[in-house]
């Protein structure tokens, strides 16, 4: 979501006040339906949220959502995710994937 999508969201005093003093799970279900964003319901088994739906809140009051809310990965971030480079890590794994690169670099041309 681009930055001026987010400035086009308008928020009154009034309905300010109201957020923070929701739930913090309600506050996540509140700006996921600004935004247009399908939520899961928390999973009660979760480790990370143990069923509340959030893990934490920021020094600001905003809750950190959990993973298990969140919803599974959609076309654009798969193909990110499927797309990633992964970097070498010491010195053999290094010269075995310029090795590769070369061989493979080769092989198109």
């Amino acid at each position: 979501m681009s930055q001026d999508e987010y400035n086009n969201i308008e928020v009154t005093d009034v309905e300010s006040v109201a957020i923070q003093s929701m739930d913090p799970l309600e506050q996540i279900k509140h700006a996921a339906e600004k935004f247009d964003v399908k939520l899961n319901d928390p999973n009660p088994n979760c480790r990370h949220c143990y069923g509340r739906g959030y893990t934490g809140k920021r020094k600001t009051g905003e809750p950190i959502a959990c993973v298990c809310i969140q919803p599974k990965m959609n076309e654009a971030t798969k193909f990110a995710y499927e797309n990633r480079q992964m970097v070498a890590r010491n010195r053999k794994e290094r010269r075995f994937a310029s090795k590769q690169f070369k061989k493979n670099s080769k092989k198109v041309k």
